[in-house]
């Protein structure tokens, strides 16, 4: 065991304790117990309005407006810009002042060259029904392996009208985004 740095906090290393380790810290609740907007705490990020703008245009191009996607929506008021990325950020949370935080919220995407280029995280979050474009692959297509590593794919037969971000999925399960 060791006194950690941190004041009220102890480290158990694996090697000195049975088990994987762990960190321990006493954690005072604030006198006042309010919980704070977290989008007041980030004063010092500014809200890029032409990042939020490519963003609106991949949503409404790209994504279906519904109970599952309500909450990303441009007009949801949750969007927050951090240099070049986009982050949903939930409605309240803690206090973030005096913290070097890594990552603000769920990112959404990120702008470069003029437009908005989706997240693999937003992908694995929306279903195929919540997105209005999708190429759907069966487990056993030879194209699903050259999109797993990579490789530019030619447009399946369906797909031939579709411009833009797609969503790849497989068997109803999103893997990606694909950009006809």
């Amino acid at each position: 065991y060791e006194q950690g740095e941190v004041e009220n906090s102890i480290r158990i290393w694996p090697h000195l304790a049975p088990g994987e380790g762990h960190f321990i810290a006493r954690l005072r609740k604030d006198p006042e117990g309010e919980i704070s907007s977290i989008s007041g705490n980030l004063s010092t990020a500014q809200s890029n309005t032409q990042m939020i703008l490519e963003y609106q245009d991949f949503f409404s191009t790209t994504i279906r407006h519904n109970h599952n996607t309500n909450h990303i929506a441009p007009e949801s008021g949750q969007l927050q810009t951090i240099g070049n990325q986009i982050f949903w950020l939930p409605p309240e949370g803690p206090s973030l002042s005096g913290l070097n935080v890594l990552r603000w919220g769920f990112l959404l995407g990120s702008s470069r060259g003029g437009g908005f280029i989706p997240s693999s995280s937003l992908a694995a979050s929306v279903t195929p029904e919540d997105t209005q474009k999708v190429i759907e692959f069966s487990i056993s297509d030879p194209l699903l392996v050259s999109y797993m590593r990579g490789s530019p794919i030619p447009s399946p037969k369906g797909a031939k009208t579709f411009t833009g971000w797609v969503l790849i999925s497989v068997a109803g399960y999103s893997l990606g985004w694909g950009k006809v």
